[in-house]
């Protein structure tokens, strides 16, 4: 990857980061119960932050100039080939593809 490239990846990923509203995903997790790695509570927003730039890391380190993407514990971080940079969390997912 080009550094214009990371650089633009990189500055697009801490822009989501900062935007990203950790709080309401602490209060959604705590309401559900939700727990991480036999924890008998749920992430702090610190853990979460870090996890999602752990995420993010992994993501770039994957990316081949076109689409990159890694998910965990609820969280997903997506990037595109023309630098953008999404943060999800998702409580709930589904998909079907009758292909034939």
């Amino acid at each position: 990857m080009n550094k214009e490239l990371e650089s633009k990846i990189r500055f697009n990923f801490t822009q989501a980061l900062n935007q990203f509203n950790f709080a309401n995903v602490y209060t959604i997790m705590n309401y559900l119960g939700w727990t991480w790695c036999e924890e008998n509570h749920s992430p702090s927003q610190i853990q979460m932050i870090e996890t999602v730039k752990e995420l993010f890391e992994h993501a770039i380190k994957s990316f081949e100039g076109s689409y990159s993407y890694v998910s965990s514990g609820g969280f997903l971080v997506r990037i595109y080939e023309n630098g953008r940079v999404e943060i999800h969390f998702i409580v709930e997912e589904s998909e079907y593809s009758n292909e034939e």
